[in-house]
């Protein structure tokens, strides 16, 4: 019977540093290679010496792609992307007290031994390209947001002409980057059936727009297929975090926000709108007013509800339906 190993890699922008351990926690000696192309063949080809082995990788901004992409491409490889959030609790669960780039790997190898987290299942390659230009998007109109307010200001401080024509030409340049963007990420779901069913899928809902749905497929359009309702609501840190401790502490709840920022901040300005202007949103909104709930805390009640219903148009490939909006459970 072939040996098991376990593999944890600690991705830096300019090095990949390998920990490999077997089944009793006894490591090989630790190894580094280049993240670049020629770093990331030799690594592979080091991992290819052992009989079987687990590999597991933490998101590192996107440094972490190159290695990803090349290893979940090799069958006889088992990989996983585990949550830093998870391996922070896991090295602190374990008094794990140093922190540098070789104590990380080993935590990640030894993660992967104990924790048996899920087989990483790559995103389609449409899906990636318009996560990314569906965040350079949002960049850009905070970005816009800011010049305006800071037109807004120089008016009125009197600031020079020229001053407010700088700002206006900006705007007027960061508007047209945008629709170059727009209109990049509409051709694009084009080439992919299931995203453009998606989108037209977003569409049927009230309160989101185009922008607002390419926003959402963007983050949604990378989830793993077989994700669950639960686990969408986690991934978008809307899952509610109970303080309670006995009969010391019974703290109002909140969200956890340990989740994708983007596709919370992507649901919040269609369930605003949603909450006045669709009726079933509206319904549902006021039910939880008229309960005592905070304004801010029925919009973000609301974006889990409308996060649940899009899983269940997703899932069935069905429209949004009004009549299921208020009396679905999630």
């Amino acid at each position: 019977m072939s040996q098991q190993w376990f593999a944890g890699i600690d991705v830096a922008l300019d090095e990949l540093v390998l920990a490999c351990c077997d089944e009793q926690e006894r490591f090989l000696p630790e190894q580094r290679f280049p993240n670049t192309k020629a770093g990331i063949t030799r690594l592979k080809r080091e991992l290819r010496k052992l009989s079987e082995v687990r590999i597991c990788l933490e998101p590192t901004s996107s440094y972490h792609r190159a290695a990803l992409d090349a290893l979940s491409a090799v069958a006889v490889f088992y990989v996983s992307v585990v949550n830093s959030y998870a391996t922070r609790s896991y090295a602190r669960a374990i008094q794990v007290r140093g922190k540098t780039d070789h104590v990380d790997a080993q935590v990640l190898a030894r993660y992967v031994l104990h924790c048996n987290p899920p087989r990483f299942t790559p995103p389609t390659g449409a899906a990636l390209e318009l996560r990314a230009i569906t965040r350079r998007v949002s960049a850009l109109i905070k970005h816009r947001t800011a010049e305006k307010n800071r037109w807004q200001t120089s008016r009125k401080a009197g600031d020079p002409r020229c001053v407010l024509h700088s700002i206006q030409a900006q705007i007027k340049d960061l508007d047209q980057q945008i629709k170059v963007l727009e209109d990049a990420a509409l051709k694009l779901l084009r080439t992919d059936a299931q995203l453009y069913q998606n989108y037209k899928l977003l569409l049927s809902v009230k309160g989101i727009g185009q922008r607002s749905a390419l926003a959402l497929l963007g983050e949604l359009g990378v989830t793993p297929p077989d994700m669950g309702k639960a686990q969408w609501v986690a991934l978008a840190g809307l899952d509610p975090k109970p303080q309670e401790s006995g009969k010391s502490q019974h703290a109002p709840r909140h969200i956890s926000r340990q989740g994708n920022v983007h596709l919370r901040s992507g649901l919040y300005m269609p369930s605003l709108v949603a909450a006045y202007h669709s009726g079933p949103a509206q319904a549902y909104y006021e039910s939880l007013i008229q309960r005592g709930k905070k304004p801010l805390q029925a919009i973000v009640a609301l974006m889990r509800k409308l996060l649940c219903a899009i899983w269940g148009m997703f899932r069935t490939q069905q429209p949004f339906d009004p009549k299921l909006f208020f009396h679905q459970t999630d």
